[in-house]
């Protein structure tokens, strides 16, 4: 792999627009062009996260692309959602692809095609963004070396176009870098086993994950994954999707800084989608992809979602009924933990109908067979002392004729 800082940056650029796109034109240029529109930056303010991005943005080092070209701008966000840039250094080509975007609650910028396509990866074929990213790349006339790359659904799509590349197209490839990318289900990795397992393929490619990075630890990734030290602690929603994004990485000099092992809480997320969600039967999948479908063809901002999701979710379990969107934002999980264990034991005893009627009379019978016991008790023990009182006065009586007798005699 070339210097990872090239595919930590590219990766970072591509989450930005060129709204004026010139072929060749330097990335170098393109960037400070764009720090200098203030009403370009000013859309980025309206989203916390995409707040980072322009922070990130103006620490970059983007002026040692003075010589990196964008070659193709291939924005297709009003309708499919994929994003993609070729950018030209000498003889090696980079194609690059956003990851998805979240609907602003202000300014409305992109819709929901990203997360609707994202619902569609728990389904067994490729999805309509993977199918684009892969013709896309097949298309393309390179004359160079071809690397592949991207952050989050764009390491996804990146993959999957290095996964069914063409002979022709395989020959070009010499490195698939992927940050923070979700895996794929067995039914699209199935057909290409032999392909994924082979050294050829697994040294050009590298999967990289933050340690506390739940979206990477969904489906299975295409080669065992680099876990890398994360900027961002695990502890509410709002962290969690800062530990996904591109600048949630800790990287020294340039270079990413390896990690132990992933995050239980991540580790959790996996489990639930590998091991419990997708063993669930086809008819399920599809309802539950179904119903997200008819959320995201609302139109309606992430916000106003939420107001939904919490009305549905109502019908089935009081979680977060009393809270507003931006108090879920921050929620602690810990807190998320117990409101769900309590949704949990609420949900179960209205599955079973008259269940706390049945736990209060059994409460009660045990109750009066305590006092019933503590009463035979006491009855019981009251005959003891009586018997033990007869007892005394027998043997005080018996001592004092006894002693009456002695004085007698004497």
């Amino acid at each position: 792999m070339n210097d990872s800082g090239i595919y930590y940056d590219l990766c970072l650029f591509s989450y930005f627009d060129i709204p004026r796109f010139i072929k060749s034109m330097s990335v170098a240029a393109w960037i400070e062009t764009l720090l200098q529109d203030e009403t370009e930056m000013a859309r980025y303010q309206h989203d916390v996260f995409f707040q980072s991005y322009a922070e990130a943005l103006q620490a970059s080092d983007h002026e040692r692309y003075c010589d990196y070209y964008i070659e193709d701008y291939y924005n297709d966000n009003q309708k499919s959602g994929v994003v993609a840039y070729v950018i030209v250094h000498k003889e090696d080509v980079y194609v690059v692809f956003r990851g998805s975007e979240t609907l602003d609650a202000q300014t409305q910028r992109t819709g929901w095609q990203d997360w609707q396509d994202n619902f569609h990866l728990f389904l067994s074929v490729p999805s309509e963004q993977q199918m684009i990213a892969r013709t896309y790349v097949e298309n393309l006339s390179i004359k160079g070396k071809l690397h592949l790359c991207g952050h989050s659904k764009g390491g996804n799509l990146a993959g999957f176009a290095y996964l069914c590349a063409s002979a022709d197209l395989d020959e070009k490839i010499v490195s698939v870098v992927a940050l923070n990318a979700p895996g794929y289900s067995a039914a699209i990795l199935s057909p290409y086993r032999e392909r994924i397992e082979s050294d050829a393929f697994s040294k050009r490619l590298c999967w990289i994950e933050s340690e506390h990075d739940c979206i990477s630890a969904m489906f299975a990734p295409l080669k065992q994954p680099l876990i890398v030290k994360s900027a961002y602690p695990l502890h509410n929603v709002t962290s969690l999707f800062h530990c996904h994004n591109v600048y949630g990485f800790v990287r020294e000099e340039g270079q990413f800084v390896e990690a132990k092992k992933k995050h239980p809480i991540c580790e959790m997320c996996g489990y639930f989608t590998n091991q419990v969600f997708m063993k669930s039967k086809k008819a399920q999948i599809r309802a539950v992809v179904d119903t997200a479908d008819s959320y995201f063809e609302s139109g309606l901002s992430l916000p106003e979602l939420y107001h939904v999701l919490v009305y549905h979710l109502g019908q089935y379990a009081k979680v977060f009924d009393d809270l507003s969107y931006e108090e879920v934002a921050v929620l602690e999980f810990s807190t998320l933990k117990e409101r769900l264990l309590e949704a949990y034991v609420h949900a179960k005893l209205k599955q079973l109908p008259g269940m706390h009627q049945q736990i209060a009379a059994g409460v009660q019978q045990m109750i009066e067979q305590l006092v019933k016991n503590r009463r035979f008790s006491r009855s019981r023990q009251s005959g003891i002392n009586k018997k033990h009182t007869d007892n005394r006065k027998k043997k005080v009586e018996k001592d004092g004729q006894t002693e009456t007798g002695k004085s007698d005699h004497q």
